[in-house]
């Protein structure tokens, strides 16, 4: 182990013998920049040489692996009718400050089924990867269909997931998941 700015003498070693110095890789969580784990230097007349690894703390990723975001429609004012469809869709705010969706859901009544009206993007938000500490926006709404006769929610449903890594051991972590406008947020684990 060597400190910073700390020179390691090691003697013996000829003038024109090429030598090859390699970092072991045992610190959790850095990695040597441009993975160049392993230097090659010539021995010069001089016997001194300078050789630099700059290390990169790239935390390990994380996933939202028991995150469920859930919806139901509701009509009002007149009953379900077989084939009433509505669709929803999922979308997150990109780097460009630009929505883009992840997926869409649709509900369709079926007279057989008792939770026809529910949704949920359970396994599309599972699948979300983050390795970046930051704060990333979602979104949920119905996407407004033709039918002239039903007023369609306009209601857009906002939540956010904030990822730190204050104890800085290697492991990106959840820290806050936010919910506003008519979202419900419910008690969720971390762990």
């Amino acid at each position: 182990s060597v400190k910073p700015n700390e020179p390691l003498t090691i003697t013996g070693i000829d003038e024109g013998t090429v030598v090859k110095v390699t970092e072991v890789q045992d610190k959790y969580g850095f990695k040597v920049k441009d993975n160049e784990i392993t230097k090659e230097i010539t021995i010069t007349e001089t016997g001194v040489l300078t050789i630099c690894f700059t290390n990169v703390y790239t935390p390990d990723p994380i996933k939202l692996e028991n995150f469920t975001v859930t919806g139901t429609k509701v009509l009002q004012d007149r009953e379900w009718r077989e084939g009433d469809n509505f669709s929803f869709k999922l979308e997150f705010l990109n780097e460009n400050q630009e929505w883009e969706t992840i997926a869409t859901k649709s509900v369709e009544y079926k007279e057989s089924e008792t939770n026809f009206n529910k949704f949920n993007f359970n396994e599309e938000i599972q699948k979300v990867e983050y390795d970046t500490i930051g704060t990333y926006y979602y979104r949920i709404s119905e996407i407004i269909g033709t039918d002239n006769n039903i007023d369609y929610d306009q209601n857009i449903n906002y939540f956010s997931v904030e990822i730190t890594d204050d104890d800085m051991n290697g492991k990106l972590e959840i820290t806050k998941v936010d919910g506003s406008d008519t979202a419900v947020v419910a008690k969720w684990d971390v762990s």
